[in-house]
Order: C-alpha cells, then sequence, then structure tokens
C-alpha cells in the first residue's frame, strides 16, 4: 500500500496514543524490565476499508514478528481472534505461558487490535485493548472537545511503573558511574517530586481570536 495514496485518505480527524500500567496476565514468569502497555485508537473516516488495511497490517506484522521469535529467545505467537463486548480482537496468544526470572523486554508485549464504530484500536497488550474497546462503547455520546492536541499525564500510574523498575534503574546509575547510595538516592529524588504531583495536562485549540495553550497541573 501507498501511505499517501491509500492509506491517508482511510483516516479521520484524530489519532489518540494512551499508555497504562498492565498486569502481565499472559505471563507466568518475571520480567526483567517492566514496561507500560501502549496503544493508538485511530479514527477511520472510511470505516470498513479502513478496518480491512490496517487488519492486513497487524497480521503482517504478527507474523513477522513472529519469524523473529528464536532470535528474540521466545516461541512464537500463536495469532487468534477473540470476542469482548460484541467486538472481534485479533490478537495474539502463547501456547505455554512464559516462565522464569528476568525475561527479556520483548515478553512486555502481546498485540491486539480491534474496531469500535469508527475507531481503530492497535494495542500492545489484549487487557488495554479490551478496556479500549469498553471505553469506546460508553463514550459514543461523548461530546468532542475543540482541542487539536491534548495530554492527560496520570503521575500516579507513573509512579508505579518507576517502582516496579526500580532496582533495574538504580543498576543503570550504577552503569553510568554513579555510586550504589548515589543512585538509590537519585532514583528517590525523581520519585519524590513525582508524588508530590496528581497530574498534568496540556491542550492546544484554535478559536477565532488565535491558537490558545494550556497548561494545567494538580499537586498533593
Amino acid at each position: 500500500k501507498d501511505f499517501g495514496e491509500d492509506v491517508m485518505p482511510l483516516l479521520g480527524n484524530n489519532i489518540t496514543f494512551v499508555s497504562a500500567v498492565q498486569d502481565f496476565e499472559h505471563l507466568e514468569g518475571e520480567l526483567g524490565v517492566e514496561l507500560p502497555a501502549f496503544a493508538f485508537v485511530i479514527e477511520l473516516a472510511e470505516p470498513e476499508e479502513g478496518e480491512a488495511v490496517f487488519q492486513l497490517f497487524v497480521q503482517t506484522l504478527l507474523s513477522v514478528l513472529n519469524l523473529e521469535a528464536a532470535k528474540q529467545q521466545r516461541q512464537p505467537w500463536l495469532i487468534d481472534t477473540v470476542v469482548h463486548d460484541d467486538v472481534k480482537i485479533t490478537t495474539a496468544r502463547y501456547l505455554q505461558k512464559p516462565t522464569g526470572k528476568d525475561l527479556p523486554i520483548v515478553f512486555n508485549f502481546l498485540p491486539a487490535a480491534a474496531r469500535v464504530g469508527d475507531q481503530y484500536i492497535i494495542s500492545s497488550s489484549l487487557p488495554l485493548c479490551r478496556n479500549l474497546i469498553e471505553a469506546l462503547g460508553a463514550s459514543k455520546e461523548a461530546t468532542r472537545l475543540n482541542e487539536n492536541f491534548a495530554l492527560r499525564l496520570h503521575v500516579e500510574s507513573l509512579v508505579d511503573v518507576l517502582k516496579a523498575n526500580e532496582a533495574h534503574l538504580q543498576t543503570q546509575r550504577v552503569v553510568e558511574g554513579r555510586s550504589v547510595k548515589q543512585a538509590k538516592s537519585d532514583i528517590e529524588l525523581v520519585l519524590a517530586i513525582l508524588q508530590s504531583l496528581k497530574g498534568l495536562s496540556a491542550s492546544t485549540s484554535a478559536t477565532e481570536q488565535g491558537f490558545t495553550l494550556r497548561l494545567t497541573g494538580d499537586f498533593n
């Protein structure tokens, strides 16, 4: 597919990026580094045709990644279809849940994709995909905001991610030349700053009077 000629006409006006803490239900082992799940929610101007194009992309991506499974020290995924709230999800699963300690970063991911109305979800996590399906189903009557760009950061979730990887981050600081005490102090300082915040947001909007940038923050 030519992106400009074949894909762009299928897209709507909005693309949303979402990141959230995940629970790793697809694993029985322990990760060396725990990453949050993430997803793109893409508005489609032509939902039926757009779904077919993105479905082809997702299936091709899963097949290509499976060819790299041996290099990534993991078993291949089985491409699967599940249903959640009457929505079909194209996803992957392991024949047997991976076990062991310090599993490589690649085990953070278990891709999933689905269409809800005119919105197409491409997610690194099946549970996040399910959550987005529920959220999109509940927001059908929501009023569209007059925002060209919007960022919402829930600091509590970010703190959870950093705490889960605290030992790894301290090790990285030591490798970079800090002492063990300094490395621990560095991470504790970052956590203390973040824990003083509840949330941060930034948005831009265009009005007849001009262009508006809005920054807000909530503090504990």
